[in-house]
């Protein structure tokens, strides 16, 4: 049995069985010529062939060739063609004219090659292609030229490591084919191959659309100095997805390149270049053909990587859950958002976009449980300083199923219009349906609810005008949520629950602040709800029924809130008061809460001479309601803030 190159052949190999040794054929073999030289001045190029070529080669062949070219030159030979009996029928190529010296050789091939290249390290050569007695195959094409010192091998082309005697450049699917006769003369087509896999994929339509691909040894920790490529094709006209399950390597010394094309030392080709612990990661090339490749070095090792390689169409787009690089120029790269904004100093994005502009907006995803952290506190970038021009800072809460998500606000203050808060259900920021309100401007206080145990919520400047932004406190709550006594609830709660300070509201800017608009509806008669009154500024405030002096409409609901230094109390004089008796009725109370029976001062209808009615609190409320009959033309009352020492002379 045939053994080279030091390898002992494997006793459990089942060949084929020999026939009986023929009869040697006293028939001359057809080889050619035997001495060929190249020149440049003459002739650069020969092609031999085996004998009979493209017919079959006969048994007990011996044929043997001399070349020589140029000095300081090399002979490269490049076949075709090769297809000889494995094991049996051989091809030996050597350096310098004297092929019996065994330490001349570049290397022996056997069987079918898919293509085969060798480069001698010296300007003289040896050939020679031997037959045994049975079997016989079509036998080999080779183009033989002169060539500088220097070659290469293709990308898509193995290198046999040890190029001490020469070059020899083989095809990817000729290594690693595990049938025990090494084409490299240190056995480096046949070692390190059982961890790697093969190493060219091709997905097609209508064969074969994937394939799950791993680390070595995957699931156990990769090894040591582990160097894996593998070259991927799929039809024209679709891109290639990877989309990983699991990543985890070590940190910027482990890691795994992925590329445009079959050329993986072609630094343009790069789509990206990926390390450490992710926790997703998703890549689309641009092209048809692409490459990734996987090294470790000589520390520690981890679990590795396991992806599946698809055949997709030409559109690729990234989750909404998920950060996509900014520059797509070579291709898509989507993370999840938890793997950027690190601070660890390796970007994954070759833009660098995954670590930029991240310390305005903190970390993007955001689970609450009542199990662990039940609250979160988020500000806008560089919050309690003005946030940036061009901002855009997208955040993602999750809660506990069953649970709704509530905002807080203790500041918000943007610039009007231009700067927007947004807030919606899910984690599908691009669905419009998805939303339960735009914010902006100065806001008084603001709270919203969602309907939902995952939200979205997006902040985004304009290139002009800043402000100092918002502080916003974000907790897991009950289903059920409820706006404040003092706070205007929107009508419209299908996709959420907001509440505004009622100053908010009805301020005519045009600037709705409920998605249904009910924050400026209904306004201009009842005018502001708010009325703060102090012997520091205002002492006393003039309001009316609506529409006064001309009669109040059918249907109206006006309510004001009113807050004086404390130590002091409310007085309201009516100099008019004519509502429909019993129907269109008046009230004012102590505190904010209007719904409080207890805070009730007095309930008031009818034509009315004259009408005071004093707080015993620096806080009061005041509603008025009309029904759809009869209407009158309300009222005119002056609101001051009073003394105890006034009140008391007012008694007296």
């Amino acid at each position: 049995m045939l053994t080279r190159c030091g390898t002992t052949a494997n006793p459990n190999l089942q060949q084929t069985q020999r026939p009986p040794k023929k009869e040697r054929n006293q028939e001359t073999v057809p080889c050619g010529k035997s001495n060929t030289t190249l020149s440049n001045s003459t002739q650069t190029s020969e092609t031999l062939t085996s004998p009979y070529y493209p017919n079959n080669y006969p048994d007990y062949s011996r044929c043997i060739w001399f070349i020589t070219v140029d000095k300081g030159s090399a002979i490269a030979f490049r076949f075709s063609v090769f297809n000889t009996e494995r094991f049996y029928d051989t091809l030996t190529i050597g350096n310098g004219h004297e092929s019996s010296d065994g330490d001349s050789v570049i290397g022996l091939w056997s069987g079918f090659l898919t293509n085969l290249s060798v480069v001698s390290n010296n300007h003289t050569a040896w050939m020679k292609f031997t037959s045994d007695y049975s079997v016989t195959e079509v036998g080999f094409e080779v183009k033989i030229t002169q060539e500088r010192p220097e070659g290469s091998c293709g990308q898509d082309e193995f290198a046999c490591q040890d190029v001490s005697s020469g070059l020899i450049c083989l095809a990817r699917d000729d290594t690693c084919d595990g049938d025990y006769f090494a084409h490299c003369p240190d056995g480096s087509d046949e070692s390190n191959c059982r961890f790697c896999g093969k190493r060219n994929i091709t997905l097609n339509n209508s064969t074969q659309t994937s394939e799950t691909l791993t680390s070595p040894y995957y699931p156990n920790n990769y090894p040591n100095n582990a160097r894996c490529i593998w070259f991927i094709t799929v039809d024209e006209g679709s891109t290639i997805a990877f989309r990983f399950s699991v990543f985890n390597t070590i940190r910027t010394y482990d890691t795994l390149t992925i590329g445009n094309g079959h050329e993986s030392s072609d630094g343009d080709s790069v789509i990206g270049r990926f390390s450490s612990f992710l926790k997703s990661l998703a890549v689309v090339s641009n092209n048809h053909t692409a490459w990734m490749e996987f090294t470790s070095n000589f520390f520690r090792t981890a679990i590795g990587f396991k992806v599946k390689i698809t055949q997709e169409s030409s559109e690729g787009s990234c989750g909404q859950d998920e950060f996509a690089c900014q520059d797509v120029s070579s291709g898509l790269i989507c993370l999840a958002r938890d793997d950027t904004c690190d601070g660890d100093g390796f970007t994954l994005c070759p833009d660098g976009s995954d670590e930029s502009i991240c310390l305005s907006c903190g970390k993007s995803n955001i689970t609450l449980s009542n199990s662990t952290q039940t609250s979160e506190i988020l500000t806008s970038p560089y919050f309690p300083y003005g946030y940036p021009n061009n901002a855009r800072c997208i955040w993602f809460i999750t809660v506990d199923e069953g649970s709704t998500i509530a905002f807080r606000f203790s500041v918000f203050n943007t610039e009007r219009r231009w700067d927007t808060l947004t807030i919606g259900n899910g984690h599908e920021s691009s669905d419009g349906d998805s939303v339960i309100g735009l914010f902006s401007s100065y806001l008084t206080s603001l709270a919203v609810f969602s309907n939902n145990h995952t939200a979205w919520m997006e902040f985004t400047s304009d290139s002009l005008v800043t402000e100092i932004g918002f502080e916003v406190n974000i907790t897991q709550e009950r289903s059920e949520g409820s706006c404040g006594q003092d706070e205007f609830a929107c009508q419209d709660e299908s996709s959420g629950l907001i509440c505004l300070a009622l100053n908010d509201t009805c301020d005519g800017d045009g600037f709705t602040l409920c998605p249904d608009g009910s924050d400026e509806s209904n306004c201009l008669p009842c005018g502001k709800s708010n009325i703060t009154l102090s012997n520091s500024k205002q002492t006393s405030e003039i309001l009316t029924s609506p529409y006064f002096s001309y009669n109040y409409p059918n249907n109206a609901r006006c309510i004001w809130f009113i807050t004086v230094d404390e130590g002091s109390t409310i007085a309201f004089r009516f100099f008019v008061f004519n509502t429909e008796r019993t129907y269109d009725t008046l009230t004012i109370g102590n505190g904010h809460d209007s719904s409080d029976s207890d805070s009730v001062i007095g309930l008031f209808s009818g034509f009315l001479m004259s009408l005071t009615a004093v707080s015993n609190n620096h806080t009061a409320w005041m509603e008025f309601t009309s029904n759809s009959l009869v209407t009158k033309a309300g009222f005119v009352v002056v609101i001051t803030q009073e003394s105890y020492e006034e009140q008391n002379h007012w008694h007296s």
